[in-house]
């Protein structure tokens, strides 16, 4: 996942080379793997490897003012400044963790995305914006709106595409509120790659082309929305605008 990240951060920047920060991941799981030694085993011993490398000797922590949207959802630019949001860190402690031996999720809170480590007997959920540190379900019940409701086992699971596509979509949000249309469609472009069976992002593709009166790239990314199935409440008006597009190209 975390080499998948790195190729979207030279999608953003064709010239990026991006050898010296798979070395530096590289250096992360190494360091992690001498900190635990022969405690493969013990998750809480990989947690506390990953804390005391990831966090406290190399110095990785959350935003601070001034930061940018692309300061902080660029995995390359992270690694320069040892700085990150929720997402990114998320997929850097996870990625250590698995090369530590652990079975690792990350888990779609309300409030922001979460670690989880799933151990024999227990489910540890860790903060990657507070040093990876163990929450108790007692701090994670603020995070819902029903206490009532609440069960850290039955919390959303992202898969790796999800995680990813997720955090296309904040680099997306980010070139739109910046009046940054054609930054917006090259994001959405990588995401549909990336998971080419998710209507809304064909659909927001063609609606941000015809915005920009791309009529070809509009008509031919609302017809691969079209043939997908789900979100029926836009089917009809993507036929009209497809209708429309096909008119003003034969006029």
């Amino acid at each position: 996942m975390l080499d998948a990240a790195l190729g979207l951060a030279r999608w953003s920047e064709p010239a990026l080379d991006i050898s010296p920060y798979k070395r530096h991941v590289q250096t992360l799981i190494q360091a992690a793997q001498d900190y635990i030694g022969k405690d493969f085993d013990d998750a809480h011993i990989a947690i506390e490897a990953v804390r005391q490398v990831i966090a406290k000797r190399f110095g990785y922590a959350t935003k601070t003012f001034g930061d940018t949207p692309q300061d902080l959802l660029n995995l390359a630019r992270v690694i320069e400044r040892r700085r990150g949001g929720a997402w990114i860190l998320c997929l850097l402690y996870a990625h250590v963790l698995e090369h530590l031996g652990q079975q690792v999720d990350i888990v779609d809170f309300p409030a922001r995305p979460l670690v989880r480590v799933r151990c024999q007997h227990e489910h540890i959920i860790l903060d990657p914006l507070n040093a990876a540190k163990p929450l108790s379900a007692s701090q994670l019940r603020p995070m819902f709106k029903d206490d009532q409701n609440f069960s850290p086992f039955a919390i959303k699971t992202l898969d790796k595409r999800q995680v990813l596509v997720q955090l296309l979509d904040l680099q997306k949000l980010d070139g739109l509120r910046h009046n940054a249309p054609e930054a917006a469609i090259s994001i959405l472009e990588a995401s549909v790659l990336i998971a080419p069976l998710e209507p809304q992002l064909w659909h927001q593709l063609g609606l941000l082309h015809a915005h920009l009166d791309h009529v070809q790239e509009s008509i031919a990314a609302l017809k691969c929305f079209l043939d997908l199935p789900g979100r029926a409440e836009f089917r009809y008006s993507a036929t009209q605008l497809i209708q429309q597009l096909q008119s003003s190209k034969d006029t």
